[in-house]
Parts: structure tokens; sequence; C-alpha cells
């Protein structure tokens, strides 16, 4: 069975999403996620004035934005957990984003662009989107490259 774990760690804060590899729910779902996937390529090119098509000047990867929306899957303690999403989600801090995705750990550090609560009723699940920015498109990748080249032990 599959699952995604998202895990945002700032400023000593941790907050976790989704679900675990052993099929625990954390206490906030993920709704949906974009910009895991792919960066924006940005294509350089000159026209040419005497020739058809045109000359690739050179090439290179944007920024990524990375979109979440997630909500509590309990409306208990909607006031703590208000307090604890609006002391986590601080602009002044780099943060570290870390997508655990069948098997597979990535880690990526991001900027806050922005955040908010998502209006529901008085009583209703909390739930909120946040935007990251990555200055650094690549993802570092842990478990994959451990599986294809695992530590050697000493014989």
């Amino acid at each position: 069975m599959g699952y995604l774990e998202l895990t945002l760690s700032c400023n000593g804060y941790t907050l976790r999403l989704g679900k675990d590899k052993d099929g625990n729910h954390h206490a906030l779902g993920v709704t949906k996620i974009e910009g895991l996937e792919s960066s924006e390529l940005e294509v350089s090119t000159t026209d040419n004035a005497l020739a058809d098509g045109t000359h690739v000047d050179g090439k290179r990867i944007l920024k990524r934005p990375i979109h979440i929306e997630a909500s509590f899957r309990s409306d208990r303690d909607n006031q703590q957990n208000r307090q604890k999403i609006i002391r986590f989600f601080n602009p002044k801090y780099t943060g570290l984003l870390t997508v655990s995705f069948n098997g597979i750990t990535r880690k990526i550090d991001y900027e806050l662009e922005g955040w908010t609560f998502v209006k529901t009723s008085v009583h209703g699940r909390l739930a909120f989107t946040v935007d990251l920015m990555c200055p650094n498109p690549y993802f570092r990748v842990w478990t994959i490259l451990e599986k294809i080249w695992p530590r050697q032990t000493d014989s």
C-alpha cells in the first residue's frame, strides 16, 4: 500500500503530514500537493536571421514552487492546533521539507512564501494552505541512493 509523508522542519519545530510507511496517519492529512514533480525550465533562444529555426543559447531550471493544502483529521483541539500552526510558519527562517513517498525519501530547503487558514465553519476541521519556494530546485535523494549503492562493510 502506498504512502505519502511530508515533514516540514523549521527553527527547531517539526510538522508532519500524511501517512507514514507503517500506515499510521498523522494528525494532519494532505488534501492537495503540487510542485513535487518538477520545476519550470527556461530556454534562452536567438532567432536566426538567414536560416530556419532558432538557436538555443542556454537552459536553466527555475526555483521550485510547492503548494500544500492540508487539514486536521479531527476538529478536537482546534484552538491549540491553530496556535501551533501560527507558531510554526515563521517567514524569517529557512526550512527543510522531507518527502517520503512509497519508500523513497527526498529533502529540499524551502522559504515560506505565504500561508493561510482555509475558511470553514466555526466547528469544522481546521485546514490551511501553504506556499513554499525552493531557491535550489533540486531534491537531495536519500533512500534511493542507499538502495542503489549500499554501504560497504569491512570484511
